[in-house]
């Protein structure tokens, strides 16, 4: 079986996932990796290879902005679990 991680390392599939538009970036990195396994490996045979491309919001992009839009401070808990109005 073909395995990605047997002919690239995990910094050159970031590379090739970031370089690629995400609709087809599992199938670029497929595509990479059985070229790579055909170089190192010349004389085996390439079995199947699949690939699964997740992309995950960083925390600047699902942290609200606080200058565009304020957190009413007296909803949250302090620091000890209890809600800040409880506690005056």
């Amino acid at each position: 079986m073909t395995n990605i991680w047997d002919v690239l390392s995990n910094e050159e599939v970031v590379e090739i996932v970031a370089a690629a538009p995400r609709s087809i970036a599992a199938r670029v990195l497929v595509e990479s990796a059985v070229r790579a396994w055909r170089a190192k490996f010349p004389f085996c045979k390439v079995d199947d290879c699949a690939a699964v491309c997740l992309f995950l919001k960083s925390n600047t992009e699902l942290t609200p902005d606080a200058s565009k839009d304020p957190v009413d401070q007296s909803s949250l808990p302090s620091e000890n679990g209890i809600g800040v109005e409880a506690e005056k």
